[in-house]
């Protein structure tokens, strides 16, 4: 779970710190171009998906 002051803008996209990795948000309703439903709360997940790296073990 992510908390909404851990989201950070870097050149106008929003971004995330992972284990000293810095990784760019897809905001699906953004992306589908789809209004949410839910609300926007101070919490929400965050699913990330990458090719394994041998150091995320």
């Amino acid at each position: 779970m992510v908390e909404r002051k851990d989201v950070r803008t870097v050149e106008k996209k929003e971004v995330i710190q992972l284990r000293e990795t810095t990784l760019p948000l897809l905001r699906l309703g953004r992306f589908f171009e789809t209004q949410s439903q839910i609300d926007q709360g101070e919490n929400f997940y965050v699913v990330v998906v990458a090719p394994p790296r041998s150091d995320w073990a």
